[in-house]
């Protein structure tokens, strides 16, 4: 039981991450050399199941990786923005300290969503009328990210962009 502006917003949710997955793109990537400059500056190999994982995200718009810590999340999310490091590539999440561990983690800036919405006090400059600039977004800690404002930072992502939402189930 819940309230029905909460299940509209969840739906809307839902519609927008069908809509992103949909659009066809021919991105021009090198899956192979992507890997391997991944694994280059983390020191090892991935196994072969993170392999596999990051081949298959190549073949959709919006992917989700989870899984308990431990488990490789950042490994697999940091071979994907290699591969993709020629886009245009905004990261996020809800917290400072998880925005920093990203950067840390990746070697790609991120920032809070508030501050890639562009929060300006009384709502985002960045929305489906004014949508990022990124051709590729990866949001981590997904599972920590109210209703209202995941729905914002769905809302301000274009069509044709690749969407990796990384976090616990």
């Amino acid at each position: 039981v819940g309230l029905l502006h909460h299940y509209q917003k969840e739906k809307a949710i839902f519609d927008i991450l069908k809509s992103l997955d949909s659009y066809k793109v021919e991105w021009n990537i090198e899956i192979e050399k992507g890997i391997f400059e991944a694994e280059d500056e983390q020191g090892f190999k991935l196994i072969e199941d993170q392999r596999e994982t990051v081949i298959n995200s190549c073949n959709n718009n919006v992917v989700l990786i989870s899984g308990l810590a431990g488990t490789g999340k950042t490994t697999i999310s940091r071979a994907l923005l290699k591969i993709y490091k020629n886009y245009r590539i905004g990261c996020c999440a809800l917290s400072a300290k998880a925005a920093q561990r990203i950067t840390e983690a990746t070697g790609f800036p991120a920032s809070t969503i508030h501050r890639m919405l562009g929060w300006n006090g009384n709502g985002f400059n960045y929305c489906y009328e004014n949508p990022l600039p990124y051709d590729v977004i990866l949001i981590d800690e997904g599972s920590m990210i109210n209703v209202p404002v995941f729905y914002s930072l769905l809302s301000a992502i274009k069509e044709g962009s690749k969407v990796i939402i990384c976090g616990d189930d």
